[in-house]
């Protein structure tokens, strides 16, 4: 068998062959080095960047909700929801009959 395979191997059509796929995989590689070239992972500090941003805009957040209660009136904030029984809920959820 590997008397077999040494002569296959030392035949011009072999080494046409392994030359075209070398150089196929060489195109890939260098295509591959391209693409990874464009993309762009976050680094460290872009990830330290965000959270400082996402801090100041929770900050934001709850600035824009302590005004919102205090300008509320009291008794709207006060005043329980009312309540639908359960049957009635169901009776208005079903679709009428014809």
């Amino acid at each position: 068998m590997n008397a077999m395979l040494t002569q296959h191997m030392s035949t011009s059509e072999f080494g046409k062959q392994m030359h075209e796929s070398m150089g196929s995989s060489a195109q890939a590689m260098k295509a591959l080095s391209k693409m990874s070239g464009q993309l762009s992972s976050a680094t460290k500090d872009d990830v330290t960047e965000l959270s400082r941003r996402l801090q100041a805009i929770e900050e934001q957040l709850a600035e824009v909700t302590s005004m919102l209660q205090r300008l509320l009136p009291q008794e709207t904030a006060a005043r329980p929801k009312r309540q639908i029984s359960r049957s009635k809920r169901f009776k208005e959820a079903a679709p009428s009959k014809p």
